[in-house]
């Protein structure tokens, strides 16, 4: 999916796609938005939060004098934090980005933290950022009868809302500490493979919303996975830069990224797994590679 090109998109700007990058950004193309007046830059945290620290080196100072406004998108690697602001939009253009001040995510049904349909939180601790979004998400109202601005239909119902409110407070956490164990289990269990797999950086906790590891063989595990009813999964097959959609932007050849893609191979992960099943995939995979 063109993560970061939405923002893009709806904030009239140019930009160009950067490519995968390792540091505290998982293996997730980033896409680099230039915008007219202000620098933004959209990654996509694939299993952590990203580092704000490393934006500095991607402008020299001139550049920096004029701002440099961090878009996350947090979905993949949401864990607790304090709740300032829900509302079902991402982040559109600038005018509600985030400079450093917390992450936008999308609540999808399989996510980390579920809504039991979609929906999705934007956090921030500017008042005037979350204000705007408020207004922005209810076609840009301020009361029933005045619009301040064109905005989205993209209001949220109270169901929804009260049972992520109670997933967030009551299970996240739980949560995510069995999925990490499940991961745990799998960095034990598959040791000593030729397989690439998730690590965790300094003052990085991953959440793991997904299991993602790495091998030139990916397309054959795949299949002997499948053969003995083990589901796996590809996230995501097609790059950002690769997408229909952005093909305007004239993004670059991103050799890297394209590698990083063709050797992805997604092991079952969620909260529901269990660690009998992690063991049966295990086995199955030490199945294929020992009789290589």
């Amino acid at each position: 999916m063109p993560r970061g090109a939405n923002e893009l998109h709806n904030a009239r700007g140019c930009g160009y796609f950067r490519g995968v990058m390792t540091r505290r950004l998982g293996l997730s193309p980033l896409c680099v938005t230039l915008l007219t007046i202000l620098v933004a830059l959209t990654p996509l945290a694939y299993a952590t939060p990203p580092d704000p620290s490393w934006v500095s080196g991607f402008f020299d100072d001139d550049d920096n004098d004029n701002g440099v406004i961090l878009i996350t998108s947090g979905e993949a690697a949401l864990d607790r934090f304090p709740l300032c602001c829900w509302t079902p939009v991402p982040v559109f253009g600038p005018a509600v980005a985030l400079e450093g001040q917390g992450p936008a995510s999308s609540r999808y049904p399989s996510k980390n933290l579920t809504m039991m349909g979609d929906g999705g939180i934007l956090v921030t601790n500017d008042a005037d950022v979350g204000a705007r979004c408020w207004r922005l998400r209810d076609q840009g109202r301020l009361n029933k009868d005045v619009h301040a601005e064109l905005g989205f239909n993209l209001r949220f119902n109270d169901i929804q809302a009260a049972i992520g409110r109670m997933l967030l407070r009551h299970h996240l956490d739980a949560m995510n500490d069995h999925r990490r164990a499940l991961a745990e289990r799998y960095r034990t269990g598959l040791a000593g493979l030729p397989l690439a797999l998730p690590v965790e950086g300094p003052g990085a906790r991953r959440v793991y919303h997904l299991c993602v590891v790495r091998t030139p063989e990916r397309d054959a595990l795949a299949r002997f996975l499948n053969q003995r009813g083990i589901a796996t999964g590809i996230h995501y097959a097609v790059p950002s830069h690769k997408q229909p959609a952005v093909e305007h932007f004239d993004p670059p050849e991103l050799p890297r990224t394209e590698r990083i893609v063709g050797a992805i191979l997604t092991l079952p992960m969620s909260a529901g797994h269990t660690e009998s099943e992690v063991d049966e995939v295990v086995t199955a995979v030490r199945e294929f590679f020992g009789a290589r």
